[in-house]
């Protein structure tokens, strides 16, 4: 199954410029953008940031015709600023929205590439090249490449910008607390490093070699959780550890059974 995308384009300013004929690209799911990103280079010689999800033709993924906005980035001689590239009118409502995600608005994902970007320069890893992956509004993600390897960049709402103090404790549960600098590769726990934080939402995280996890099956799963998750330490030492992250899920979580309080 594929879908259908149509990219309505907008200047750094939320000029609407048109939309782009509609193309298909070879993955169903909606929140993912790569195919976007290159399939707007390839046919039509433009760059573009991927902002968010406009409207689609079913109530649902995967596939479908569904429409997104975008960014325009770059606009080469043969591109849409030289007119080289065909440009449909397009009806789209930008009035501003308060539960709008930054990444989702014109600008958004600039800023937080140039975050991630200067992070990766002060470890030492100038960035070679970065490729969006990722938008909808529970995060964004973004490859960055690195001559020691990629990284990734995610961003996420307020209500989930703890995870980058979780997966810090998840690799040590003795202290959480989010690195600055760290060793390529998975965690003690198992799970990416996590080698800068802002924050305010955007984290980057270092690349964990191996094929995705998608759908591994509950044998699989649990053999991919790491310690402090499979029942290391006293049921009490693991509930303060989680405590500590700040997660709000804490907050309905009652005192364990032979902590002696509660």
């Amino acid at each position: 199954m594929s879908r259908t995308v149509t990219v309505v384009l907008v200047d750094a300013d939320g000029r609407p410029l048109g939309a782009l004929p509609p193309f298909e690209v070879p993955d169903p799911w909606w929140q993912q953008v790569a195919s976007i990103v290159d399939g707007a280079r390839r046919r039509y010689g433009v760059d573009v940031a991927v902002l968010r999800l406009l409207d689609a033709d079913r109530p649902h993924p995967p596939g479908g015709h569904v429409r997104y906005l975008a960014q325009l980035l770059d606009a080469p001689a043969r591109g849409a600023a030289a007119g080289g590239v065909p440009r449909e009118p397009a009806a789209v409502d930008l009035a501003p929205h308060p539960r709008r995600q930054p990444w989702a608005e014109p600008g958004g994902p600039a800023r937080s590439v140039a975050w991630a970007t200067d992070e990766l320069r002060r470890l030492g890893r100038p960035v070679t090249a970065v490729a969006q992956q990722r938008t909808w509004n529970l995060s964004a993600i973004w490859r960055l490449d690195t001559p020691q390897g990629p990284a990734w960049l995610k961003q996420l709402p307020p209500f989930a910008s703890h995870e980058p103090t979780v997966l810090a404790w998840l690799a040590h549960p003795t202290g959480p607390t989010v690195p600055t600098e760290a060793k390529a590769g998975a965690g003690a726990g198992g799970g990416p490093v996590v080698l800068a934080a802002d924050g305010e939402g955007r984290m980057l995280l270092e690349h964990v070699a191996g094929r995705t996890g998608t759908g591994p099956g509950r044998r699989n799963e649990r053999r991919s959780w790491p310690p402090t998750m499979r029942g290391s330490g006293t049921p009490w030492e693991r509930w303060i550890g989680w405590w500590r992250t700040g997660c709000p899920i804490c907050a309905g979580i009652g005192w364990p059974s032979g902590s002696g309080r509660g």
